[in-house]
C-alpha cells in the first residue's frame, strides 16, 4: 500500500465503559498514519444519527471492535445493541474488520479500580454471549491490560494491509500520480524486485559458511539422577519418593531443519507481532529434551526445575541456556526470524521484551520444508 494513503479506521464500541481504551485505539491508528473515526459523540436512538454511522462505515477502510464487558443499548428497530448493528453492518459490506476481547482478568481489574461499575457488567446476558461467540468466530485479539491495545491494533492493520489489495484509503490530490510518473514508478518497483532477488543470493553467499539444514549440532545435557524407592511413613503407609543417586550426562544431536520444523510453525502464525523470546526458548527446550530421550512430568519453569522422566528413574535435567540462545542467533545469522523490542508499561517498572519474528526468507524456508515434493523428481 502507498505509504502516503490514509487508511480511514471506524472504532466501535460501547462507550462511557470504554473510554480509557478507545483513547488508546484511536492513538495506535493516528500512530499508524491514518485516521480514526467514530460516533461516539452522538446520542443513541437519534434515526437521523444512525444513517450518519451508516454513512461513515460505509466510507470507512476498516472496522475496529473493542468488546468489553457492556452489550449496550438497544436499536429498537432491529432489536440489537448498536455496537452489534454496527458490526454485522461492517461484515455485510465486506468490510476487513478485527476486535479487541478484553478478557475476564482485564474486567475484573476494571472493576476493583473503579473504572467500572460492577452493576454495568453485562458478561453474562444472553445477547452479549450470543455477541461475543460471534465475534470470537472470526479475527480477533485477546487484551489483558490496556497497554497491549497499541500494540494489538497495530498489528492487525499490518496484517489487513498485507493481505488486502483493494483498500483505498485517503491520498493528497496533489500526490495523485500522472501517467509519466506512474511508469516510472513501475520501472523503479522492477530495479528493486531485481536489487532484492540479487540481496538474497548475496545473503545465501554470506551464510553458506554457517551451520544450516540438515547440518547438526550437538547439546551436552547435564543432568541429577533419583532412583524411585518406596518408603514406610511413621503411621506403617507404603509411599513413593525419589531418592538422589549421581549426577550424570548425556549428549544429543539436532539438525537446524529440526529446529525450524519446531519454530517456523508457531512463528507464521504471529506474523509480524512475533511471540516472546521465553516463549520461543521453551519450546525449543522442551524439544531437545524429548529428542533425548526424557518426558516431562513437573511443569515449573522452562530452567533447571522442569523434571523429566526415563524408564524408572526420575531425571532433573539441565542444559546451559546459552546453548538456546546460540541456536536462535543462528536462525536469526541466517536471516530466518528477526528481534524486536517492545516497551511493556504495565507495571511500574519498565520492562523490554523482545519478541521473535519469522522473515519473509523464514517463512520460504517454512513453505519449502513442509511442501510435499516428489520422491523421484518426475511430472
Amino acid at each position: 500500500m502507498d505509504k502516503e494513503k490514509k487508511l480511514q479506521v471506524f472504532i466501535s464500541s460501547t462507550y462511557k465503559d470504554l473510554i480509557n481504551e478507545r483513547q488508546a485505539a484511536v492513538e495506535a491508528v493516528l500512530n499508524a498514519g491514518h485516521i480514526p473515526a467514530g460516533m461516539e459523540l452522538f446520542k443513541a436512538g437519534d434515526q437521523t444519527q444512525k444513517e450518519i454511522i451508516k454513512e461513515w462505515i460505509e466510507e470507512s477502510d476498516v472496522y475496529l471492535l473493542i468488546l468489553g464487558a457492556r452489550y449496550g443499548s438497544v436499536d429498537s428497530e432491529s432489536n440489537i445493541s448498536y455496537t452489534e448493528w454496527e458490526y454485522n453492518l461492517a461484515r455485510k459490506l465486506g468490510i476487513p474488520s478485527f476486535s479487541l476481547v478484553l478478557t475476564d482478568d482485564y474486567i475484573d481489574q476494571k472493576v476493583k479500580d473503579e473504572d467500572l461499575k460492577a452493576g454495568d457488567v453485562e458478561i453474562n446476558i444472553r445477547e452479549f454471549k450470543k455477541f461475543k461467540a460471534t465475534v470470537e468466530s472470526h479475527m480477533v485479539e485477546f487484551i489483558d491490560h490496556k497497554q497491549a491495545i497499541k500494540g494489538a491494533v497495530l498489528g492487525s492493520l499490518n496484517n489487513i494491509i498485507r493481505r488486502t489489495s483493494h483498500l483505498k484509503g485517503w491520498i493528497r490530490y496533489d500526490d495523485k500520480l500522472d501517467e509519466e510518473k506512474f511508469y516510472e514508478l513501475v520501472k523503479e518497483n522492477q530495479d528493486l524486485k531485481n536489487k532484492l532477488q540479487n540481496s538474497k543470493v548475496t545473503l545465501k553467499n554470506q551464510t553458506k559458511d554457517l551451520k544450516q539444514g540438515n547440518d547438526f549440532i550437538e547439546i551436552k545435557i547435564d543432568f541429577k539422577i533419583y532412583n524411585k524407592a518406596t518408603k514406610i511413613n511413621q503411621k506403617g503407609n507404603e509411599y513413593t519418593r525419589y531418592e538422589y543417586d549421581k549426577d550424570d550426562f548425556s549428549k544429543v544431536e539436532i539438525s537446524f531443519n529440526e529446529v525450524a520444523n519446531v519454530l517456523l510453525p508457531i512463528l507464521i502464525q504471529y506474523g509480524e507481532q512475533g511471540l516472546l523470546k521465553s516463549v520461543v526458548k521453551e519450546k525449543l527446550y522442551d524439544f531437545i529434551m524429548s529428542k533425548a530421550g526424557f518426558k516431562l512430568i513437573s511443569n515449573k519453569s522452562y530452567r533447571e526445575d522442569k523434571v523429566y522422566f526415563n524408564d524408572k528413574k526420575s531425571y532433573k535435567a539441565n542444559f546451559t541456556i546459552l546453548e538456546l540462545d546460540k541456536i536462535i542467533t543462528q536462525l536469526k545469522l541466517l536471516n530466518l526470524i528477526s528481534f524486536t523490542q517492545v516497551i511493556d508499561e504495565s507495571s511500574y517498572v519498565e520492562k523490554i521484551h523482545v519478541y521473535v519474528c519469522i522473515t519473509e526468507i523464514g517463512i520460504e524456508e517454512f513453505q519449502s520444508l513442509f511442501a510435499y515434493k516428489k520422491d523421484d523428481g518426475t511430472e
